[in-house]
């Protein structure tokens, strides 16, 4: 009997530490990203520390309604860079920008109102990105996504789609958090809500 009640024990904090690693995150666990008016960098900001063998970006995400705007704004006056893609996070290296080597997932505004278009982010070296197709979500609906980042190739996916894209990976890893911009900075508060991961 004292074997059996021992094991049950044992079973019972098995279980519980399984749970605790599959259960998701639940959304109002997830951080809250904000960008001021005027500013480019969402915060709170990630520290800088390198990953060493690191080569999975996840997130799981929700955008806002801030998140979407239209040229016809009367707040917004930046014309076509409106077709900008912001940042919602990703891998670089360590050593360098985040517009040199790295891999990202981008979005902005779709032309349908409260949607938001995500795509795979790429920057091979400095001045040069490669995007892949472009996912359509409304806001305050969850998307998951995950960035995948093998010696030579990077896959990713984003709600339904899929990419993968030829790029060296680099042996120290920085991760990426969110980026408004393009070249103009946030023309309005905006905030979206993530929980995101590397290893």
């Amino acid at each position: 009997m004292h074997h059996l009640i021992r094991y049950g024990s044992e079973a019972a904090v098995i279980a519980a530490l399984l749970l605790l690693f599959l259960v998701p995150v639940q959304e109002e666990d997830w951080t809250e990203y904000r960008v001021e008016a005027g500013n480019h960098d969402f915060r709170p900001n990630d520290f800088p520390a390198p990953h060493f063998g690191a080569d999975h970006y996840t997130a799981d995400l929700t955008f806002t309604p801030s998140c979407w705007w239209s040229q016809e704004d009367t707040d917004y006056t930046g014309g076509r860079d409106i077709y900008d893609w912001n940042k919602i996070g990703g891998m670089t290296n360590f050593f360098n920008s985040n517009s040199t080597h790295s891999v990202m997932l981008g979005w902005r505004p779709a032309a349908t109102a409260n949607t938001i278009e995500v795509t795979a982010y790429i920057n091979p070296k400095e001045g040069r990105f490669v995007t892949g197709p472009v996912l359509q979500i409304p806001v305050n609906r969850p998307l998951h996504a995950e960035i995948k980042w093998a010696s030579d190739t990077v896959y990713y996916e984003y709600g339904n789609l899929s990419f993968s894209y030829a790029i060296p990976k680099p042996w120290s890893i920085r991760k990426i958090g969110p980026w408004f911009g393009g070249n103009q900075p946030a023309h309005r508060e905006m905030f979206l809500k993530m929980q995101a991961q590397l290893d």
